[in-house]
């Protein structure tokens, strides 16, 4: 159809409609996709706090093939955002958020409760953009002669990050309390990742002093109703 469609038009003019039909199409399926998760995660609620009523969309299924859905969603639309659009790293916090419709089903999250629900949304984007600076890294490694020296502040840049992306995702799986100094020990590394050059390494360092910033306030609230020091 695409090719009928087009057979009039010039090379270039060809290969750009082609290039924005396929944009289009991908953006669809990852909004069909979100809005099916939609859909199945109220009717999932909605069951919940019925008892006792059955209604068509009581199958056991059903939050399997929303979960599903939800991962499709957010897989696509982070591709759609980051190669067919072209947008920065930056769109990943904001797609993050889809993975809230996720349930908790008999399989791969049978672990997701209230308690943790965002721990899916945290350790998504921090392994989105983890993902995308080992990408850029090694794209950088093959193409580039002159890369050594800038190669290894991005490495280094890269490790002091990924305590603070590792621990706070794991405080909200299990929801047990680390020891402080720890946090005290590795939140100021943050602070080395502002200096990277790559994008997805720079937005790790900020959610990693975003992400300690939470911590420490988590833990002094808690102290504070069980009356116990912050250290």
């Amino acid at each position: 159809f695409g090719t009928m469609a087009t057979k009039q038009f010039p090379p270039r003019t060809t290969s750009e409609y082609m290039r924005q039909l396929r944009s289009a199409l991908i953006g669809l399926y990852g909004g069909l996709n979100i809005f099916l998760s939609l859909i199945i995660k109220m009717k999932i609620s909605k069951s919940s706090n019925t008892t006792n009523v059955k209604t068509p969309f009581d199958h056991k299924w059903l939050a399997e093939i929303g979960n599903i859905a939800t991962l499709l969603g957010y897989g696509v639309s982070c591709y759609f955002c980051l190669f067919a659009l072209g947008h920065p790293e930056f769109s990943l916090f904001l797609l993050s958020p889809i993975l809230l419709l996720l349930s908790t089903d008999k399989y791969l999250f049978r672990w997701l409760r209230e308690e943790n629900r965002y721990a899916p949304v945290v350790a998504c984007c921090t392994i989105g953009l983890f993902s995308m600076a080992i990408y850029k890294m090694c794209y950088m490694a093959l193409i580039r002669f002159k890369w050594k020296a800038m190669l290894i502040r991005e490495f280094f840049c890269l490790i002091c990050v990924i305590p603070t992306s590792y621990l706070f995702p794991r405080y909200l799986f299990d929801l047990q309390k680390q020891p402080i100094i720890w946090w005290i020990i590795i939140a100021p590394l943050n602070l080395v990742g502002l200096f990277a050059s790559f994008t997805a390494t720079y937005w790790l360092a900020v959610e990693g002093i975003l992400l300690s910033i939470a911590y420490f306030i988590i833990m002094l609230l808690l102290n504070r109703q069980n009356g116990k020091n912050f250290i």
